[in-house]
């Protein structure tokens, strides 16, 4: 999943997490170890001391991943504690060698199951106990199948639904990969998102993360869609000969543009019944004329309806002539 901390995996414990150092030296105090960063630090005034972290929800845990100092030189071991049913027990230990400047040492796994609160308890022969950040390795199903459909000045998103998720967080911007962007949205949004206020012809990327008990899933897969001003269905009339002479005969073509599998159309045409006479109408393969179309001093309505699903109009098609 991803990290909430550059060169960590998983993620920082969740916004009400209480942290609390079983001793602590001047202002070092024990939430430095999940503010995200890694210039600050919990130090304890000892080679041995506890901090424990009591989540605000339980947690559902596969590893435990620690920044640490030691100055000077050391080597700390590392217990990991779980509380469950009110009861403390060990659920992961390791050892690692130290060095004066920040450290981050490879995630300590331990036992899989939903936990109140976790303990971890250093040990180092000759350092104080310095820790800068804990991250959490947590089983958190990543949404997917996201898509992404272009609308005017806005895209809708859509993904699969993650059964267990609070809510979920949309991240875009205008490079793949880069997102400057982010919105939180409710655990019913996954159907139809709709993202307002893009701009017409910029292509923009999207991803989305899970969030369950306060914690976030790594990334779904990037989406990308490209907003364009919407224009409407268009009717053309078009003629079959380039100049028409008094007496002519012609015939229009009479077509849809700009649509999406439209399947019947009502329609009223229009002239100058002093220019022109109305002579008939011709039906076109796959359409046919649903009315008794009559010349109302200028005026005639069709109603056309397609003649099964493989004559459905998407983008152009001609469905009578006249």
């Amino acid at each position: 999943m991803a990290s909430d901390v550059d060169g960590m995996q998983g993620a920082s414990p969740p916004d009400g997490t209480k942290a609390t150092g079983a001793r602590t030296y001047g202002n070092y105090e024990a939430d430095k170890v999940f503010d995200k960063d890694l210039t600050t630090r919990w130090l304890s005034a000892g080679y041995k001391d506890t901090i424990e972290l009591d989540f605000p929800k339980a947690i559902t845990l596969n590893s435990v991943q620690i920044a640490g100092y030691a100055d000077p030189n050391s080597s700390a071991s590392y217990t990991i504690y779980g509380l469950q049913n009110e009861t403390w027990s060990v659920i992961g230990e390791k050892k690692f060698p130290l060095v004066s400047k920040l450290t981050i040492l490879d995630p300590i796994e331990v036992t899989k199951g939903s936990y109140d609160s976790l303990k971890i308890e250093v040990n180092t022969p000759s350092s104080w106990v310095a820790i800068s950040e804990i991250t959490l390795g947590v089983n958190i199903n990543t949404p997917t199948n996201l898509k992404a459909a272009a609308g005017d000045s806005q895209a809708t998103l859509n993904w699969d639904q993650v059964q267990e998720s609070e809510s979920y967080i949309v991240r875009y911007g205008t490079e793949a990969g880069k997102y400057t962007e982010t919105v939180t949205v409710t655990k019913d949004a996954y159907g139809s998102y709709v993202i307002p206020g893009l701009t017409n012809g910029t292509t923009y990327y999207f991803v989305v993360t899970a969030t369950v008990n306060g914690i976030e899933s790594g990334y779904s897969n990037e989406a990308s869609a490209t907003p364009q001003t919407t224009v409407g269905a268009v009717l053309n009339v078009t003629i079959d000969k380039d100049t028409v002479k008094v007496g002519d005969k012609f015939t229009s073509a009479i077509s849809l543009e700009n649509v999406s599998d439209i399947y019947a159309e009502d329609f009223t045409i229009q002239y100058d019944p002093s220019l022109f006479e109305y002579l008939g109408y011709d039906e076109v393969e796959g359409y046919k004329v649903y009315n008794t179309p009559t010349d109302e001093n200028g005026k005639i309505r069709f109603i056309v309806a397609s003649q099964g699903k493989e004559y459905s109009i998407s983008d152009k098609a001609t469905f009578l002539k006249s």
